[in-house]
């Protein structure tokens, strides 16, 4: 299989933003999704992607320092799943580097939502495919021509490497490219790399989180402690259907950490230091529920099944209906907690 020039998209709103000498900044529009998530995208005018005062609509993928730092911004959130390994190689692959090279971050969400689609359904990978690749491939072509105008010789000429650009026995890092470039010109059509050239992308590398993950390092959202911060958690019902009726707290006022006791009329929480804490002071809250009704299991089937609404198309490919056996089948699972 090969690849063929790739034209960008309309929507991938590309952008350099560089400070001479110090770094360079590349990103597009946020683009890559499922059929279902694309539809709802197309048809919401409020769902676009985050402006951190570079064009409107698009946000820093790449950045490029002095010191040879390549950092990849990831709209997308690692939760254990692996994705910052494997949007890391992509990168990799199309810039010619190794996969320890390129150092992967959450990208900021200051101001509002990078990916107003979430992170979720296993689309990370092939969403951000093509979007990722076409993008570091611009880079590439973009560090090439520079390189090539830096060392007085054709961009045939560059052969990069290792994050180095080299030519007739001259070298240049990406980082010293980046601190001697006062101009960056976007291509206007790149090649990708063949799959049959891939050094990076489908090879069993560790991944890159894995040495954080192993020392215990602070590196999720769960993690975050600021000056000051406490722990709130509301006791939930039991059942549905169930009223918060009162509650007898006095056991749990005095335990280790808690900082207060919150009562209201339809629910109470516990405050204090830590999450631990937190938890060990709500088991030693007497909560008195009122249950209204005791659900049955068809009760709530018949409640949460789905309505005659009017029919949305996610896709459309075929006619089902020419198929030679119709056969007409209902599933139902319960929500997966995960």
């Amino acid at each position: 299989m090969t690849e063929t020039t790739n034209k960008p998209n309309s929507r991938r709103n590309f952008l350099v933003k560089f400070s001479t000498g110090a770094s360079v900044m590349i990103g597009m529009s946020l683009v890559g999704c499922n059929p279902m998530r694309r539809v709802l995208f197309d048809n919401t005018d409020a769902l676009v992607g985050a402006d951190y005062g570079l064009k409107e609509g698009a946000f820093t993928w790449f950045e490029i320092t002095a010191e040879n730092q390549i950092l990849l911004h990831s709209p997308k959130v690692e939760m254990g799943q692996g994705v910052f390994t494997g949007l890391s190689q992509i990168a990799a692959e199309e810039l010619e580097v190794d996969l320890d090279q390129i150092t992967i971050v959450h990208a900021s969400t200051a101001g509002r939502p990078v990916d107003p689609r979430s992170t979720g359904g296993s689309d990370t990978i092939s969403g951000l495919w093509n979007p990722l690749r076409e993008l570091a491939a611009k880079t590439r072509v973009m560090l090439t021509n520079n390189a090539a105008a830096l060392l007085g010789v054709s961009a045939s000429e560059v052969t990069l490497k290792n994050a180095t650009a080299s030519a007739k026995g001259k070298t240049l890092t990406f980082g010293e490219i980046v601190q001697q470039s006062t101009t960056w010109e976007e291509p206007k059509e790149v090649t990708l790399k063949p799959i049959n050239k891939f050094k990076v992308i489908g090879k069993a590398l560790p991944r890159v989180d894995l040495m954080p993950k192993i020392k215990g390092d602070p590196i999720f959202g769960i993690d975050v402690h600021l000056p000051g911060m406490l722990y709130g958690l509301v006791l939930r019902p039991p059942l549905i259907d169930t009223e918060y009726m009162g509650a007898d707290a006095s056991a749990a006022q005095g335990m280790p950490g808690v900082v207060q006791i919150v009562k209201e009329d339809d629910f109470v929480a516990v405050v204090a230091k830590s999450r631990a804490e937190a938890e060990r002071a709500a088991r030693a809250v007497k909560v008195e529920w009122k249950t209204n009704k005791y659900w049955e299991h068809e009760e709530i089937l018949a409640m949460t099944k789905v309505g005659a609404g009017e029919d949305f198309l996610i896709q459309k490919e075929g006619s089902a209906m020419e198929g030679d056996d119709l056969l007409a089948v209902e599933y139902s699972t319960t929500a997966g907690a995960h």
